[in-house]
């Protein structure tokens, strides 16, 4: 996106795995305003990484956070 280019961040693996739009983004947001949750994770990919950091070694979490950011 025009955000990732500005900022640099445009050819990190992470952003080339696929984005979600964000108009979907958005619209699971409001729903879950909506249904009065406080938290929303958009994705099953991004639900996956954000819970699997709970049971995962944080040596494995760090060797997999410089890859995908570089």
């Amino acid at each position: 996106s025009a955000f990732h280019s500005r900022a640099g961040t445009d050819k990190v693996k992470l952003l080339r795995m696929g984005q979600m739009s964000a108009a979907s983004v958005a619209r699971m947001g409001y729903r879950a305003f909506e249904a009065n949750r406080r938290v929303k994770i958009a994705g099953l990919k991004n639900t996956i990484m954000a819970r699997s950091v709970a049971f995962t070694p944080r040596a494995l979490i760090l060797r997999i956070v410089r890859f995908l950011q570089t």
